[in-house]
């Protein structure tokens, strides 16, 4: 009988000591998840401290462009920032791990390091920082940023996220070029994009090496007339005959809808005979209600020998609304 009891309090006590067990774990795994949550949580002791070494990062960039700035204009007989000096003054506060580009009415500074763009104007204020364009698929209009495939739809309308982008467009409405797809570079087929939509997602600057992914690829080949310049894209768009018109011709028209999301295109550059424009040639088969082309602005060269337009050169049945072109010429 004795043995019989002991034994039932042998029994109870390893049921309560694993019940006890498994009460111990289950509260060491609530405080564990509850740690590691702190720790790397997005605002955890990780995420904040990363927040905090970027934050200590742009700011010491800040204080390099605000001290080059300062040492460039004092150089300068003028008083102003020249892009030579100022490259010159940043070079010795960063051991050249930074450039300095004249990008219109602005400079652009990148840092390689930090993969950080700002943009400072010809007084020396910097005016903001620009994040590089992250884009899996450049070239390629029929995808996201992300890869997200698109159908062109009012919905699901088809994206300008670089100059990439642009230069696949166009290639892809006149059918010449290269454009790639699905990661791979291919021919172009030629598009008109009816009944199409495509969207501008951010501001473009021909002259900046943000508005790319790569501003020194090659592989578009040569679309400035010009196949002796080693064909760099940035190259490429500001000399020689520059950006080939969307829609070069009557033959090869864009007849979708275009929607500049508000957004700019920056020190565009065009030169060639004939007509000339961001399009040249829109046309729809009868008057739509919805402009074919809206909310954009442009600025920059463009020249031509016949009819120049900012925006758009010859148009038929189509309509434009809230667009404005700058600093054009015949």
């Amino acid at each position: 009988m004795a043995r019989i009891l002991k034994k039932e309090k042998i029994t109870q006590e390893r049921g309560i000591t694993l019940i006890a067990l498994i009460t111990t774990i289950i509260v060491l795994l609530i405080l564990a998840g509850i740690t590691i949550g702190a720790i790397t949580g997005s605002n955890g002791i990780i995420g904040g401290a990363q927040g905090a070494k970027e934050e200590t990062e742009i700011s010491q960039e800040k204080e390099i462009i605000d001290i080059s700035t300062v040492e460039a204009m004092g150089k300068n007989n003028r008083g102003n920032l020249e892009e030579e000096e100022f490259q010159n003054a940043i070079d010795k506060h960063t051991n050249g791990k930074a450039d300095v580009t004249d990008v219109g009415e602005e400079f652009e500074v990148f840092f390689e390091e930090t993969n950080r763009y700002y943009t400072v104007d010809k007084d020396g204020n910097i005016l903001g920082q620009i994040d590089a364009i992250q884009d899996k698929y450049p070239g390629d209009i029929t995808r996201k940023e992300d890869g997200t495939v698109l159908d062109g739809s009012k919905e699901h309308p088809y994206e300008i996220n670089c100059i990439e982008d642009l230069v696949a467009f166009s290639n892809t409405v006149n059918g010449t070029g290269k454009i790639f797809v699905d990661g791979k570079l291919t021919d172009a087929t030629k598009t008109s994009f009816g009944d199409k939509y495509i969207i501008l997602t951010r501001n473009l600057n021909f002259k900046s090496s943000s508005s790319y992914i790569d501003s020194t690829r090659t592989d578009f080949g040569d679309i400035n007339g010009n196949a002796e310049d080693g064909n760099a894209l940035i190259t490429e768009m500001t000399t020689g005959t520059g950006f080939m018109p969307i829609g070069k011709d009557n033959y090869s028209s864009f007849r979708g809808y275009f929607d500049g999301g508000y957004h700019k295109i920056q020190n565009i550059y065009i030169s060639k005979t004939g007509q000339a424009g961001l399009f040249v040639s829109v046309a729809t088969s009868t008057r739509d209600s919805s402009s074919s082309i809206k909310n954009l602005t442009i600025t920059g060269n463009i020249s031509g020998t016949g009819t120049v337009g900012g925006i758009v050169a010859a148009i038929t049945n189509s309509a434009r609304w809230k667009c404005v072109s700058r600093k054009l010429q015949k």
